[in-house]
């Protein structure tokens, strides 16, 4: 999500106001035009920047997928001996990759539930 968020600022500042961009996964980004061809329009104009930041621009298919998701998950039970950025990368490696820990995890102000954000490649539900 953070990524589409930043690729909308840089559309605006760019001054692609008419164009959204919205996640599809870890290494996907739609961009939604609110009219017509105007991010073919868009791209032909300005290539060099376009380039700058996607690796390819091309229209959307359904059969185009992202690598993996980002999930948050939560963690109980967690010993409080390996609360910490290492001991909750850890536990998640078997099935993903650490992002992030939200504030009450991180600041260690709820001790009862971990919330983990996650990288993964599998679509199948995570329990």
């Amino acid at each position: 999500m953070e990524d589409a968020d930043n690729i909308q600022l840089a559309l605006w500042m760019e001054g692609y106001e008419q164009i959204k961009a919205i996640s599809l996964g870890m290494d996907l980004i739609l961009l939604s035009p609110l009219e017509g061809d105007g991010i073919r329009r868009a791209y032909e104009g300005n290539k060099k920047w376009w380039e700058r930041w996607f690796s390819t621009v091309k229209p959307w298919r359904p059969d185009i997928l992202p690598n993996g998701r980002r999930i948050w998950v939560r963690l109980f039970g967690v010993p409080l001996h390996i609360w910490g950025w290492d001991g909750f990368n850890s536990l998640i490696w078997r099935f993903g990759r650490l992002l992030n820990l939200d504030p009450e995890t991180s600041n260690q102000t709820r001790f009862d539930v971990a919330r983990a954000q996650v990288a993964i490649t599998q679509w199948e539900m995570v329990d």
